[in-house]
């Protein structure tokens, strides 16, 4: 089967969760010998050796937004358009059979909205894989959306709406989506994430691990984005209180540092300086690290803590524990489903820190806990591994049986209020450019002004120069006339 894969961001082009999910996806395809065309942004800067980095079987193909002639106001609207005229341009000569698309950014809106055509006339089957719209992580992170944010929610809503099949990496999360999109009888699949087992597959590592050495440090670490729905402020706060009462434990923090309105600056910047001397030097901001980065600080760590308020599921949760860490998650989220039931270090937010002070300080002392877990861990990342794996090949066996698989209905009041939100954007857009543009010919004006005042000044200073330059001349002529006269006398 020859598959079109669209996501902005490709590993190891792009380290991003989205990035390293769908280049794993798409390996296993291409390893269960499916043809794979990874439609991608063009990446910035030139990689020549681009497509060597891909295995055999799969081929790159660079999105240029530049290239859509979707309105450049909007730029997830103008890549879509750009991918659905680069997916359209290659299904003329190749055909595709499926699509698998990613809700982020509803990069495969367009061609939703008119899908491609097989040699049947049927339509090609698209596969929506969730990672978590952007509605939902805005209200997660408490952050009102925009305007721009409300036209790319609309789009990815429409996209999921609209596709064959989806591909939901949580239970949870599939049925918070249910509560909110008319999904009707929309079929999916609950199909675990990917995680990169080449590099956090370790067998044994707890055994090994110098975290487990007596005397040595007890590493807590975070891996993840700094923001507020991972959490990360709580875990520092229980890490302050946990260390109020003993010397053994640093904090490693690792990943990209964001803006924090309520710190009205970064988060990494807030805590260095707000946190006490003697606790500063016990945090470690390490900043936005490659896999294999990430791998270096687990080799040490003592356990991985992931506080998140709200996950659809959580890949580094999920590389902690394949690399032998036990990992501390938080209930009524993906994180509690890829440890399973009845885990032992599962944390309840409801009162605060209070249950990861709790949990964390469980684990810090009970050697034969953090052993049986991690363990457990590592037994739970291979099964995900395994499911993830025979879930994505089951979903395209059923599509290329030609199941019949129901399509909603695109969904005309969404589809209505995109529309109108698009036309706000834009009349807000031509509003602020009338603006800016207005205020600019006003400067301009005034400049001209300047500019011909000084210019008159210039002409007054000639004039007088002029003036003063014949005044000078005729007194000249006197003082001649002047000379020659007394010159006849003699």
């Amino acid at each position: 089967m020859r598959v079109g894969v669209i996501s902005q961001e490709v590993y190891p082009l792009l380290y991003g969760g989205i990035g390293v999910q769908m280049y794993l996806l798409a390996e296993h395809l291409a390893e269960a010998g499916h043809e794979v065309e990874f439609f991608t942004r063009m990446p910035k800067g030139n990689h020549p050796a681009a497509q060597g980095a891909v295995p055999s079987g799969m081929r790159l193909h660079f999105v240029d937004a530049e290239q859509g002639d979707g309105p450049g106001y909007l730029p997830a609207m103008a890549y879509a358009r750009a991918v659905d005229v680069a997916v359209r341009g290659f299904h003329q000569h190749s055909p595709l059979e499926l699509l698998i698309a990613i809700d982020f950014c509803g990069e495969s809106f367009f061609l939703q909205l008119a899908p491609l055509e097989r040699g049947d006339g049927r339509a090609v089957p698209t596969i929506m894989t969730l990672h978590g719209a952007s509605r939902d992580v805005n209200r997660a992170n408490s952050r009102p959306l925009t305007l721009d944010d409300e036209i790319i929610s609309l789009q990815e809503e429409i996209s999921i709406i609209a596709s064959t099949m989806c591909l939901a990496p949580s239970r949870v999360y599939w049925e918070q989506l249910q509560s909110r999109l008319p999904l009707g009888d929309m079929p999916a699949r609950i199909v675990p994430n990917f995680f990169n087992r080449a590099v956090f597959l370790r067998e044994g590592r707890q055994d090994e691990s110098a975290a487990a050495v007596e005397g040595a440090p007890k590493k807590i670490v975070f891996v993840g984005r700094l923001e507020y729905r991972k959490g990360i402020d709580l875990l520092v706060e229980a890490f302050a209180r946990l260390s109020a009462s003993r010397s053994d434990v640093e904090l490693h923090i690792v990943g990209r540092d964001l803006e924090w309105k309520e710190y009205n600056g970064s988060f990494a910047a807030y805590w260095q300086n707000a946190l006490p001397v003697d606790l500063r030097q016990k945090v470690c901001f390490h900043g936005h690290a490659s896999p294999e980065q990430v791998n270096q600080v687990l080799e040490s760590a003592y356990v991985a803590v992931f506080p998140s308020r709200w996950e659809p599921f959580g890949i580094v949760a999920l590389e902690a524990m394949a690399a032998g860490v036990p990992v501390v998650v938080t209930a009524d989220t993906g994180l509690a489903e890829i440890v399973g039931a009845g885990y032992e270090l599962l944390a309840e937010l409801d009162s605060g820190v209070n249950g990861l002070v709790r949990v964390l300080g469980m684990v810090l002392d009970d050697v034969a806990l953090r052993s049986r877990v991690s363990q457990r861990a590592q037994a739970r990342a291979e099964e995900l591994w395994g499911n993830a794996h025979t879930g994505i090949l089951s979903a395209l066996s059923e599509i290329a049986a030609g199941k019949p698989l129901s399509r909603c209905q695109l969904p005309g009041p969404l589809i209505g209020k995109l529309q109108m939100l698009v036309w706000e954007h834009g009349a807000k857009t031509a509003e602020a450019r009338h603006k800016e543009a207005t205020a600019l010919a006003g400067e301009v004006e005034f400049r001209d002004k300047l500019l011909l005042a000084e210019e008159e000044k210039i002409l007054q200073r000639d004039d007088e120069i002029r003036k003063r330059d014949e005044r000078i001349a005729a007194q000249q002529e006197e003082i001649h006339q002047l000379m020659q006269r007394l010159g006849k006398r003699r």
